[in-house]
């Protein structure tokens, strides 16, 4: 879910944040005694169950199987998921939606893009927004899922972690029909930023994550609507990732004039600038980095849907940090695979993926530097228990731009045994405006277990 594209004043966007801080703080002691009554709830219910000499039973669960260790109850199925991503909303949320089934409306991703499998519940009132709300969302993993097969190795990509995190909270907005507070015939719902943890690594083949997301605040300003959700995911008993993220309703008009994140000023990447740097770059070809040495058939850049650099230039030192730099362009291809799938009537390519764009940069810096020499098996992965990632989005990419560019200053390179960490800062551009910035982006090197 991602990308906004609009000529915000930035003192009044900067006044939207300030007003949701302050109330984060009022809504997330009602989220907690909520949270509280409901536990007090099932505690009660599970000691009725044990008088009785009733088989305990988790909720939702019924008695047959499916991924995982019971199937959930679905409040929203997925072929329910299915109509909100592409067809009617109504058939989706119901008969009080039809009113919005003729007009263009913010989706949820669809199809490949798609990271929902079903809402198991949704506590909240529709309209209601000072209120606490919340949602729990399962994603079944496929086995042979398509990231999973046309990845390197098989491990699920940093940005639909992302997905998985943040289609939940667009959902939730909808629900509540945060359309009745703007013009909905004309309004697009874009992520502005966020931070989220990896907390573990975990095998995710075949399992189901459940997404745990709530809304913090909701301010309305001359029609502008800013949410902000904070989520966690789960898998198999662990808490994998969790974060918080900005998301804003702009009005057409607003999309047409994007400014970036440097108020419209045309802000370079530094190899343009810095001479020094430009001399001491030197353009990479990716060739040797698509196929992987004999004996280490992870140790290779992804090809394929999840491939999205073209050109690279290096410096093995330099950069703000002085520990290195890294420049990287794509010509956007107005037939990418995933316009269609993000989003439905209002293709953009996912925010998510530029921040993917950057992490393959960072490989490339690493295979380039042959920083997993001391591994046997070395494969690229997440970095766990790492400082949150933290990005920002001023803009959005889509069919009608012609070129995408991204830096990365290398912060520093950690070794420690059977890891190899990348660190770095970076930013993201379409046709030379600054549109994202990520900020502690990492990559590690493992071992890769056969």
């Amino acid at each position: 879910m991602n990308k906004p594209n609009f000529d915000f004043p930035s003192d009044k966007l900067h006044r939207l944040m300030l007003e949701s801080a302050r109330r984060s703080s009022s809504l997330h002691r009602q989220f907690l005694q909520v949270r509280q009554d409901s536990l007090q709830n099932m505690h009660s219910i599970i000691q009725m169950q044990i008088a009785a000499g009733l088989p305990l039973k988790h909720p939702g669960q019924d008695s047959s199987t499916a991924q995982g260790s019971y199937t959930a109850h679905a409040l929203f199925t997925n072929d329910q998921l299915d109509a909100f991503g592409t067809g009617q909303i109504s058939k989706c949320l119901g008969p009080a939606f039809a009113r919005y089934d003729a007009h263009r409306i913010p989706r949820i991703p669809n199809g490949d893009l798609k990271m929902m499998s079903r809402v198991r519940s949704i506590t909240g009132t529709r309209g209601n927004f000072s209120a606490p709300s919340s949602i729990v969302v399962d994603y079944d993993v496929p086995a042979d899922a398509w990231y999973l097969q046309e990845g390197v190795y098989p491990d699920m990509p940093y940005s639909l972690y992302m997905e998985i995190a943040l289609q939940p909270c667009g959902f939730l907005s909808a629900y509540l029909d945060t359309y009745a507070l703007v013009p909905y015939e004309a309004y697009f719902f874009r992520n502005l930023d966020g931070s989220a943890q990896v907390l573990e690594r975990v095998d995710l083949r075949g399992q189901t994550i459940t997404t745990h997301a709530r809304m913090i605040t909701s301010v309305v300003s001359s029609g502008t609507v800013i949410q902000k959700f904070a989520f966690e995911l789960v898998c198999a008993g662990k808490t994998v990732y969790a974060g918080e993220s900005t998301f804003g309703y702009f009005a057409a008009q607003t999309m047409l004039n994007q400014v970036g994140l440097d108020g419209g000023q045309t802000v370079l990447p530094t190899i343009k600038t810095n001479r020094s740097l430009s001399e001491a770059a030197h353009r990479l070809d990716l060739g040797p980095y698509q196929n992987a040495p004999a004996g280490r058939p992870y140790e290779r850049l992804a090809a394929g849907r999840l491939h999205f650099i073209d050109e690279v230039s290096m410096a093995r030192k330099g950069g703000r940090f002085g520990q290195g730099y890294i420049y990287a362009s794509r010509a956007v291809n107005p037939r990418d695979w995933f316009y269609p799938f993000h989003f439905y009537q209002d293709p953009v390519m996912p925010g998510s993926l530029g921040v993917e764009a950057i992490l393959e940069a960072m490989q490339v810096y690493a295979l380039a530097n042959d920083l997993g020499r001391g591994l046997l098996s070395p494969r690229f992965g997440m970095v766990a228990g790492a400082t949150p990632m933290l990005w920002r989005y001023r803009g959005q990419i889509t069919q009608q731009h012609k070129l995408m560019e991204l830096e990365v200053d290398i912060q520093r390179v950690e070794r420690e045994a059977g890891q190899v960490t990348i660190r770095g800062d970076a930013s993201l551009w379409v046709d030379s405006l600054r549109i994202y910035e990520v900020k502690n982006a990492a990559v590690a090197i493992l071992e890769a277990k056969e």
